[in-house]
Formats: C-alpha cells, sequence, structure tokens
C-alpha cells in the first residue's frame, strides 16, 4: 500500500485516519498516534486504518399499571350492548450505553501522492481513543381503550373501538454511539448519532363497522378506520460544534500562513518562488481563493528559509505530531483550544411528523343454500399520508407499507375436504426511503390455491400453489423506469401429511 516506487513520496504518510494498526514502518512515516502521549506506537492507538466497531446497550425498565372493566347490558328492545374498557399507564426509564471513537481536533499536512488530481493541501479529522459513556431518557403514556358492539336489529350488529397505542423507537435509533463521516474540504464533516430520549410516536385509532348476518355461513360487512399518528420518527439536520473539536483551517496560524506564502510568491516569482515549483512540485497546489497552500506548508517548517537548504525544522509554537520519515519533513499541524470551532453537520432521530391514515374495507361471504360451495371477497381502499413525492430530494413524511388490496376466493368446504382458489391483488405500495431515494413496489396480483383433507381428527394431508400466475416482484425508485430490485420466484408448491398426538 505504501510502496517506494518511483514518482510516490517515500516520506508520505498519507490520510491520518488510515494510518494502519499494530505497524510501524519508520522509512515511510507510518504507523500510529498517540495524541495523549505525544508519541507513536506499534499498539493499536488514537488513529489507525478501518471503522472501530461500536458496542450499544439499551436497557429499558417500565412500570406499568391496567385496569380492565367489561360492561353487558340489554335495551328493553332486546338489543344487546356490550363494552370494555381498558386503561394503562406506564412509566419508562431507559439507559444507553456505548462505546466509540468521538473527533477531538482538525489537523494540517501535505497529501502528496504524484497524482496531479489531489491537491497539495489536505486537512483530516483527528479520533480519540475509545470512550464509554451513557446518556438517558424517560417518558410516561397514558394509553385508553374503548371497545363494544351493539346489535340494533336481528343480525345486524355495530362495532366500535377507540384506542390509544404507541410504537417503541428501534434499538439503534437509540444508541449512544456516533458515528464521523470522513474529513472533506467539499463540505462539513457528519456526526450520525443516536437519540437516547427519543419518544415513541403515537397513534389515536377509531374503527367502526357494520355487519349483517343474512344467512347460515354468509355475511356482508363495511368498516371505516382512522389512524391519527404523532411523533413519527424523522431526522434532525442541523449545523453546530461538538465534542470542542476546532478548526486549524480558520486558526491565525494557519492563515497567517497562507497570507506569507501568497506575499513569498509574489516577491520571488523568478527566483525562489518559481524554483520551488521545479523542486518541489507537490507544493503548487492552490486553495479555493487561488493561494499556494503548499509554500505555506513550506514556511511552516523551516520559518522562510531558501529553497536549496531546507532543513524541514518547525520552531512555532502550533502542537504538531512529529515525523518518523525522511528529515522530519511529515509534521502534521493540529488545531488547539484557542482556534476557532468546527461547524459539524449533525444528524440524529427525533419525533418529527405527524399525519393521519385512514380508508374503508367491504367484505361480503356467500354460502350457497343447500351447498358446500361459497365465494368470499374483500376490498381495502386507503388513503391519507400514504405518498410520497417522487421528484423530491432528501427526506419526506409517508407511511411505508400501505396500499389498496383486494381478494376473491372460491371454496368447497365439507366434513373431511377443505379447498380454496384465490386471486389477491395489492395496489402500488409506498415501501420506505433508501439512503437517496423513496422506494415502490409495484402493482401485482397472484392466484393461489389450497387444499386439505382430514382423515379423522389426527391426521390430515394437505397441498399449496402459491403464484400459479407466475407474477414477479418489482421494486423501483423515484420513477417506473428507475429498476431497484426485480425478483421472480415463479410457482411454489408445498405438499404435507400432518398428525397430532
Amino acid at each position: 500500500m505504501y510502496s517506494n516506487d518511483a514518482g510516490l513520496a517515500s516520506w508520505n504518510i498519507r490520510r491520518a485516519e488510515n494510518w494502519p494498526c499494530g505497524t510501524v514502518n519508520d522509512a515511510q512515516g507510518q504507523g500510529l498516534y498517540s495524541y495523549d502521549t505525544q508519541s507513536r506506537t506499534d499498539t493499536r492507538g488514537v488513529l489507525c486504518a478501518g471503522d472501530f466497531d461500536s458496542n450499544d446497550i439499551v436497557e429499558e425498565t417500565i412500570d406499568a399499571i391496567f385496569i380492565n372493566a367489561f360492561f353487558e347490558h340489554t335495551t328493553k328492545k332486546g338489543q344487546p350492548l356490550n363494552i370494555e374498557v381498558g386503561l394503562r399507564y406506564e412509566e419508562v426509564d431507559q439507559a444507553s450505553t456505548g462505546t466509540t471513537r468521538l473527533p477531538i481536533a482538525t489537523t494540517w499536512c501535505l497529501f502528496a501522492d504524484g497524482n496531479p488530481l489531489y491537491d497539495c493541501n489536505f486537512f483530516g479529522m483527528l479520533t480519540g481513543e475509545p470512550e464509554v459513556f451513557t446518556d438517558t431518557g424517560e417518558g410516561s403514556y397514558f394509553l385508553p381503550n374503548l371497545n363494544g358492539s351493539f346489535e340494533f336489529a336481528e343480525n345486524q350488529i355495530f362495532r366500535f373501538a377507540f384506542s390509544k397505542t404507541n410504537s417503541r423507537p428501534d434499538l439503534e435509533q437509540m444508541r449512544a454511539t456516533v458515528d464521523t463521516t470522513p474529513y472533506s474540504r467539499l463540505y462539513p464533516t457528519s456526526i450520525i448519532k443516536g437519540n437516547p430520549d427519543l419518544q415513541p410516536y403515537e397513534a389515536n385509532n377509531l374503527d367502526l363497522a357494520y355487519e349483517y348476518y343474512y344467512a347460515d355461513g354468509s355475511y356482508f360487512a363495511l368498516n371505516y378506520f382512522r389512524k391519527d399518528i404523532s411523533g413519527w420518527h424523522g431526522s434532525q439536520n442541523g449545523s453546530g460544534t461538538f465534542n470542542g473539536v476546532t478548526d486549524i483551517g480558520q486558526s491565525d496560524f494557519f492563515q497567517d500562513l497562507l497570507e506569507q506564502s501568497q506575499n513569498y510568491q509574489d516577491e520571488n516569482a523568478s527566483s525562489g518562488a518559481e524554483k520551488m515549483c521545479q523542486v518541489f512540485s507537490w507544493s503548487c497546489g492552490v486553495d479555493e481563493e487561488g493561494r499556494t497552500n503548499g509554500f505555506a506548508w513550506i514556511l511552516a517548517h523551516d520559518d522562510g528559509g531558501q529553497w536549496w537548504n531546507y532543513d524541514w525544522s518547525y520552531e512555532g509554537d502550533q502542537p504538531y505530531i512529529p515525523s518518523t520519515g525522511i528529515s522530519g519533513q511529515n509534521n502534521i499541524f493540529v488545531s488547539t483550544d484557542g482556534d476557532p470551532l468546527y461547524m459539524f453537520s449533525i444528524f440524529k432521530p427525533v419525533n418529527k411528523y405527524s399525519g393521519t391514515l385512514d380508508g374503508i374495507e367491504i367484505a361480503i361471504q356467500h354460502l350457497f343454500e343447500d351447498s358446500n360451495w361459497g365465494f368470499l371477497a374483500n376490498l381495502t381502499l386507503v388513503s391519507g399520508d400514504t405518498d410520497v413525492d417522487p421528484a423530491r430530494i432528501g427526506e419526506q413524511f409517508a407511511l411505508p407499507g400501505f396500499g389498496d388490496a383486494g381478494n376473491l376466493s372460491v371454496f368447497y368446504e365439507d366434513n373431511n375436504l377443505s379447498a380454496r382458489l384465490s386471486y389477491n391483488i395489492r395496489g402500488e405500495t409506498y415501501a420506505g426511503q433508501d439512503q437517496y431515494n423513496p422506494l415502490f413496489i409495484e402493482e401485482r396480483g397472484q392466484l393461489d390455491f389450497s387444499a386439505s383433507y382430514e382423515f379423522n381428527d389426527n391426521s390430515s394431508v394437505f397441498f399449496e400453489a402459491q403464484n400459479l400466475t407466475k407474477e414477479n416482484v418489482r421494486l423501483y425508485s423515484r420513477y417506473e423506469e428507475m429498476l431497484f430490485l426485480y425478483q421472480d420466484h415463479g410457482s411454489i408448491f408445498r405438499a404435507g401429511f400432518r398428525y397430532k398426538l
């Protein structure tokens, strides 16, 4: 990885976060550096290649009390009324403990690779040793539940239900550890962290149903449902400081060097500066303002000496990581507590969105008179906050997994044989968000068949055939032309024998 081939700078240590673990190679300036002891080490230290495996533990303590009551009443007209009431109160305390590495400072060094596509000036992020810390969260929740049924006419029942429910966050969302993205000069480094105090999202649920049992084995049902959701989890993105990390690129030390380098180049355009570019070709990179940061790096190491007599020493006050390479020219300068604070992009999950989901369901089952044949059909239509804007970039709120659906089945049943042929259709469904795009599952339908035969109360055989029409599953992102996943399962057949002791 770090060769000494011609054209490559043997003294180049490359990116600080890519220093290898467990090896020190003084000839090429590689190895680990301990920011606390100001020395390199051949054991696992502060900086090394590869990600550190974080360790997260989330502990929850839930104290709850639940009261349940059931009431029965018959009106003067003989209409039965049943009501069930449930009240639940709970308090939750949670502690999230994690082991992770945190950024502690920014660095500035020369990144020369023999590749003209790279500029010569490189900034980096210094991370500390693994540390264990705990963050806490708490919450209290009152969850009522009311269910009832009223048979207002013979074989005609009205059902109703109201409840308040919540859904706990994923453990990943409540982690205490943080992830730090690689340093870039093009955009701020990101801090991605969990939120141990993230609260469950809640839903107020209303269900109303009408059922009519018009014959033996036959009924018609019409249901309406509504869910008012609050506190749905989303990502909070903000700009801010973190862990006291300072920015060497905005320090007086670095800005003064930039001015010196510009003046040096202007004053020695036909002599020193020109010859430096010939001898130190890697030193002629420029920053966004056209200033030669390579010269600034050289000047920082020798207080402005002549190009032919550089000893690569540094005699200033800025903290630096000493080089183990040739002539000490690979010193890495580190930001100090007095420098301006570095501004990170900070991401964490929060209770962010509110929305509504509602719909209707129509179902009918009919058993033909004096026959073992019948059919069953149902249709579910869903509306509310279930759709997304495919053209929008970034996070947006929508409820995944919900879509229109329908089913039509023909069945036969007697004392021993049961058989069913069904066609199931599912409308287009929003499946969620990947890292960049909203994902959708295309509308699909499939034909299924199942049958079983009972020899007696203990033994039976069965046969199942799924997806007889060989429908595929197609997942796309944003637009139908942007295929994300295609699955062709074909038909699936199962057969077996069951026996109960």
